[in-house]
């Protein structure tokens, strides 16, 4: 997630300073609160101890809020509609990689839905992404620059050719952060996809 927020200001020595596509960079910074901000939840509904699950998120909350002040984000979070609490209370636990269905629609409600809600709002016409081809098959047959028909915006990828000595090397130099106890429910497993860049989430948005 720290990729995302090591991008969004084309000036890498001034990390602290807005450039003047400030919109398309607020996308960019949509997207990673995003994704910080639902993990906070999803990773507590996954962690048996409730304390080292509110440690977790809060040690994640105060991660985004040093960068949103450091950096002069402008930052709008998209949640879940539902708590992980009361998805877990209703649905049962998180669905593993032998339930694809199951995950599927966990990532269509916990995931995609909020997501799409944002893209829908913001409606950017660029959406910078912290794919990279060596993440898995499926985005190793992408692009650094592709028209994403999910959400109908052109969708670039500065790291996609970067390997992880690169991001390594990239995030010291900039005195920028990462997030090594990252974990996403919504994908399970680093080699799966859990509906933003793939076909089948398209479809998920609209089930």
């Amino acid at each position: 997630v720290s990729e995302l927020f090591a991008r969004m200001y084309g000036n890498p020595d001034k990390l602290d300073q807005p450039t003047a596509d400030a919109p398309v960079w607020q996308s960019a910074a949509h997207d990673a609160l995003d994704n910080l901000q639902e993990f906070a939840d999803l990773r507590a509904a996954v962690t048996g101890d409730p304390d080292c699950a509110a440690l977790a998120a809060a040690d994640l909350d105060q991660a985004v809020e040093a960068l949103r002040a450091r950096l002069q984000l402008n930052l709008k979070p998209y949640l879940p509609r539902m708590t992980a609490a009361h998805r877990d209370a209703i649905a049962g636990p998180i669905p593993t990689t032998d339930d694809e269905a199951g995950l599927k629609h966990f990532s269509a409600v916990m995931k995609l839905e909020p997501f799409q809600r944002g893209m829908k709002e913001l409606a950017p016409t660029v959406w910078i992404t912290a794919l990279r081809q060596v993440q898995n098959p499926h985005r190793a047959g992408l692009d650094i620059v592709s028209l994403d028909e999910n959400f109908g915006a052109l969708k670039v990828s500065p790291f996609f050719d970067a390997s992880d000595a690169d991001l390594e090397a990239y995030l010291a130099r900039h005195d920028l952060p990462n997030e090594w106890d990252y974990f996403d429910p919504a994908k399970a497993d680093e080699k799966r996809e859990c509906g933003l860049h793939a076909a089948w989430g398209k479809r998920a948005f609209s089930a």
